[in-house]
């Protein structure tokens, strides 16, 4: 069964006469908003990430509701369709600030606008890669403060609240958040045990990390420990959910200038060199401190200690985006777009096989049009929807469209599996994530033919040493813990 890891969505929208004016937070990125003109029709504003425009224009037919206009707007976009409603008078003054070239403070921004969440507005929002052979998923996340939470079924059968514990090797690691947000016999149970006591956690582990950061100074006031606390969880969502611009900014603070052929070799000299640098982010000032080892590199803020490490491959792989991240070229769009997989768990990994049992020109053609499928997905930098059907794989950027036939792809992935460079350490230690987590929420429900791959793929790099261990692993989940 393959599960897909891309999808493409189709909006849907509630019907609202009353309404002259909407904004909305685009999941993978970025915001748009709409009013209604004073003569006719409605304008619409698409904002990244950044609250820059990067499109605009008018839809002038008024006979329609708001919302159903927006609905039409973004079907013709190919936007995602699972938007997050937002205040429009708040997303306007983040536009105004950042025309004015004035830097949000992070209080400002749109997540944490006015008042905390309520528990009404926490939405628990499924997992895809984690849904059994029935399609159920098995892992929920939500944000909630900035922060990513997870529910889990464990091996028990009980649902835990879980965030990321560490990083370590490129590998990100998952457990309970404590005991006391563990072991609830349903998902409803620990959906609500978080919103009584998720603000509680919090409050208690930023005292903590406050402590640590002023040990040695004068005891701060409490406008300056609630900075200090603003100032450390931003650095650790930016390390958490994009690190690419974390590296975007020591390239630009260090004057260092990436090829667009960066080498592993490239990447780890740039950094044996480089032994700190300030950056900037979302308004703070952090000094970036470095640890080269002989698989990964370690990023540590000097001032929290907190810290992320990074196989060389996937620091490799982001100094190669940013380096290329304002080419757009033919040829570069579409190597950026077949390395990122086909949209479907092990997409990569099948293709590769696929390839190498030396399959005619035609038949590795088919066989790329049936494992893509029909979908797509939003893009970032200069890239804003790549879809993919029967013909091909289309790329719209903020200067055209480009389409490639799947001939075309089928070149571009031979060529790259060819000189090795298809498969990607990253590739590899996610696929290993994937499976420890299969292994370790497996119990008597889960399917044998998945367990089974799993445990081959940790064999298959030497995280498991024989089948033989294999075997007994699945006789004991057959037997039961009481046996």
């Amino acid at each position: 069964m393959r599960r897909r890891m891309d999808r493409l969505y189709c909006p849907k929208f509630i019907d609202e006469d009353a309404e002259t004016e909407l904004a909305f937070k685009i999941p993978n990125g970025g915001y748009i908003s709409i009013f209604e003109r004073s003569d006719e029709g409605y304008d619409y504003t698409i904002y990244n990430e950044s609250y820059d425009e990067i499109d605009s224009g008018v839809y002038d037919d008024d006979s329609i509701t708001i919302r159903n206009a927006l609905s039409n707007i973004l079907d013709d976009e190919h936007v995602f369709n699972r938007l997050e409603e937002i205040d429009f008078a708040a997303l306007t003054d983040m536009v105004e600030k950042r025309e004015h070239n004035k830097s949000p403070e992070f209080s400002d921004t749109l997540e944490n606008k006015d008042a905390p969440v309520e528990e009404s507005e926490i939405k628990w929002t499924p997992i895809p890669e984690s849904a059994d052979d029935n399609g159920n998923p098995t892992s929920y996340s939500t944000k909630y403060r900035g922060e990513i939470f997870f529910i889990s079924e464990n091996g028990d059968g009980k649902y835990d609240v879980e965030f990321e514990n560490m990083r370590h090797h490129g590998q990100t690691y998952y457990a309970p958040i404590n005991d006391d947000f563990s072991g609830f016999l349903s998902r409803a149970d620990a959906e609500e045990y978080f919103a009584d006591n998720i603000d509680e956690y919090i409050a208690v582990r930023d005292e903590k990390i406050l402590d640590s950061i002023v040990a040695n100074t004068t005891e701060p006031t409490p406008e300056e420990r609630e900075e200090f606390a603003k100032k450390s969880n931003t650095l650790n969502r930016f390390f958490n959910n994009n690190p690419k611009a974390v590296f975007r900014e020591i390239v630009e603070s260090a004057g260092l200038t990436p090829t667009e052929d960066i080498t592993v070799g490239d990447t780890k000299e740039i950094f044996n060199a480089l032994k700190s640098v300030d950056i900037s982010l979302m308004g703070y000032t952090y000094t970036l401190e470095f640890e080269p080892h002989d698989d990964s590199l370690t990023v540590k803020d000097a001032a929290s200690n907190r810290e992320a490490d990074f196989v060389w491959g996937h620091a490799r792989e982001l100094m190669y985006l940013i380096a290329n991240e304002n080419n757009i070229s033919r040829e570069n769009l579409i190597h950026n777009e077949v390395m990122r997989g086909t949209g479907f768990e092990d997409g990569k990994f099948r293709v590769e096989e696929f390839y190498k049992n030396n399959p005619s020109k035609n038949d590795f053609v088919k066989f790329l049009k049936d494992e893509y499928g029909i979908g797509g997905h939003s893009g970032e930098g200069p890239v804003r929807f790549a879809d993919h059907d029967s013909k091909g794989i289309e790329i719209t950027t903020t200067s055209g469209k480009e389409t490639y036939t799947w001939a075309e792809v089928a070149k571009v992935i031979s060529d790259l599996i060819d000189n090795d460079k298809y498969i990607t350490q990253n590739d590899i230690d996610r696929r290993i994530y994937y499976a420890k987590v299969v292994i370790d929420n497996a119990n008597e429900n889960t399917d044998f033919t998945r367990l089974i791959h799993a445990h081959e793929i940790l064999q298959k790099y030497g995280i498991e040493k024989s089948e033989p261990d294999n075997e007994y692993k699945i006789y004991q989940l057959k037997k039961g813990p009481e046996n």
